[in-house]
């Protein structure tokens, strides 16, 4: 009596496991769905960073995902096959909702959108960031009648940063008249920046508005109270739910019964694809993760059915799309190859330029085509009041000290990763042809980076981001000058540290500074009101002399 064979042969349960090597390719192509999900899949791929670039790439992959989903259910007749293009077409779903909730966070009232775009858009702010620095003040808009106080000198506390968005305002110091504020300005940054977050302190001047004017309150209030991070919303989910697939009528290609499981490499594939299209749009290196993955994906579906599924439309489609993702990925890398800035470069790049996100490769085009690095040996001079042309140069000092001087009276220093004459190429872009009011001499040997005027220009010119850049920096510069040059009693130790710790300086200096800011003459009063820096406010006089080398821009 024989014994039942309840297993099958051995040979048979190999062949049921193991994946044959292609012999030749598969007659026909697909059909015109697949090809329709393979454009817009590549039409994703080529999109973009920014937030209408991520919206752009999730759309268009959100379509191709959809109809390689329907392809996968009605020709390709496999169930691994159609969870896996679903499962991508609802994370590319989730991804649109995701950026598209984040886009509409970021838009702002007609008030704030003007105060973005004059001020912030040009530094490359993104909306991101202004909605946490809006944030703080809660979108709030503050409407101050005509001839109403904003700040009343030695009553009103320090306690607040404000924008004038329209209107006039008045700065005055007993009674008598300084400078206008105008739309877009800061109303209190003297007051602002004499501070530390944790000292308080007084108005030494008079704001008070001369037409209706709306203003922001408190909108920079991120130093004397915790930045209140806007959280966003919880992402709305996004399902196939949503959806509603039309019953196809029964043909020749539809699913009688499904088909056995793919290989390992069909797996690891999606698997890639999957993990790429998940990463935070938020992370740093989002786009470079993203195409890296795209492209490892696209690798193993190119092998998979050249070595196993025997498609050539397959194999086609996934080298197109393994050539867009890695033009992306090389540009995407390239942008960010470590540039290499000269020695003597790196401290005023780190110091000035990287903080407000000049990357390096803009800087070696700033530094590399028309500026050169000279020196001075001590005793030498760089500027003679009465001689030398304002409109040669503008420079930074890169090693040394510099002594700025007026008919002999010491006015104050000029120490390394600072503008040499800032206030020159600042008050002398209306009026050219002027000469220098000091001197500034090397009280040690000095290397100093020098651009020809015009040159510089016209290459800032060319590039509004840098141009704000040099803007923001020209203007602290001078700033930092009119602190010395108020104070003239501090240490050489105590001036390095004045744009880190600007408190150094007295209220009394704001008041100065902004009497500085409302002169128009120059007389010989002003080295006695130099040498009188500790002195009360009131007696300075209203129009308050000025150099306009050192003190006004």
């Amino acid at each position: 009596m024989e014994v039942p064979e309840f297993f099958p042969p051995p040979e048979n349960l190999t062949a049921a496991v193991v994946h044959p090597l292609c012999e030749e390719w598969k007659g026909g192509s697909e059909v015109a769905i697949f090809h329709l999900a393979s454009i817009f899949l590549v039409l994703g791929f080529m999109g973009g960073s920014g937030f209408y670039g991520l919206l752009y790439l999730f759309t268009f992959l959100t379509l191709g995902f959809f109809c390689t989903t329907i392809w996968s259910w009605s020709d390709d007749c496999t169930t691994d096959t159609f969870l896996w293009n679903f499962a991508l077409f609802g994370v590319c779903a989730v991804q649109v909702v995701h950026v598209a909730y984040r886009l509409r966070n970021v838009t702002f009232e007609k008030e704030f959108q003007d105060l973005y775009s004059y001020l912030f858009k040009k530094l490359g702010v993104s909306l991101t960031h202004f909605g946490k620095i809006v944030a703080c003040c809660e979108g709030d808009i503050h409407t101050i009648e005509k001839d109403h106080c904003f700040a009343m000198e030695g009553k009103t506390a320090i306690d607040k940063l404000s924008v004038l968005l329209s209107g006039r305002i008045r700065v005055t110091v007993n009674g008598e008249f300084l400078h206008y504020i105008y739309p877009f300005q800061f109303l209190d940054s003297p007051e602002w920046d004499s501070l530390r977050p944790s000292e308080e302190g007084l108005f030494q001047v008079r704001i008070r508005m001369s037409a209706s004017p709306e203003m922001t309150s408190s909108l920079f209030y991120t130093t004397l109270a915790p930045l209140r991070s806007a959280v966003p919303g919880s992402v709305p989910g996004a399902g196939g739910g949503g959806l509603v697939m039309t019953p196809m009528e029964p043909n020749t290609t539809s699913c009688e019964e499904w088909e056995e499981a793919h290989h390992l490499l069909f797996h690891l594939g999606n698997l890639s694809l999957l993990l790429g299209l998940v990463i935070p749009t938020t992370l740093t290196l989002h786009m470079i993760l993203l195409r890296l993955m795209l492209m490892t994906g696209s690798c193993l579906f190119i092998i998979w059915a050249t070595l196993y599924r025997c498609n050539l439309d397959v194999m086609v489609w996934n080298v197109v799309f393994l050539l867009v993702n890695f033009m992306h990925f090389f540009y995407l890398v390239y942008k960010r190859r470590p540039i290499k800035i000269d020695r003597e470069l790196k401290s005023v790049y780190k110091r000035m330029f990287e903080p407000l996100h000049v990357r390096e490769a803009l800087f070696q085009r700033l530094t590399g085509q028309f500026c050169t690095i000279q020196s001075l040996k001590k005793g030498q001079v760089y500027a003679a009041e009465d001689k030398t042309s304002v409109d040669e140069r503008l420079s930074i000092l890169l090693k040394g000290k510099m002594k700025v001087s007026y008919r002999g009276h010491f006015l104050h220093n000029i120490y390394t990763n600072a503008f040499i004459d800032s206030p020159e190429f600042r008050s002398t872009q209306m009026n050219r042809g002027e000469k220098f009011q000091v001197t500034i001499m090397a009280e040690e040997n000095c290397k100093f980076l020098c651009w020809s005027r015009e040159r510089l220009t016209y290459f800032l010119e060319s590039d509004s981001f840098l141009n704000e850049v040099f803007r923001y920096l020209i203007g602290k510069d001078i700033t930092n000058k009119l602190y010395s040059l108020n104070d003239p009693t501090l240490s050489d130790k105590a001036a390095k540290k004045m744009e880190r710790q600007p408190s150094l300086c007295s209220q009394v200096s704001m008041m100065q500074m902004r009497n500085s800011m409302g002169s128009t003459s120059d007389t010989d009063d002003i080295l006695n009101q130099i040498h009188r820096g500790g002195s009360s406010g009131s007696s300075y006089p209203v129009n308050q002399p000025t150099l306009s080398d050192h003190t006004l821009p």
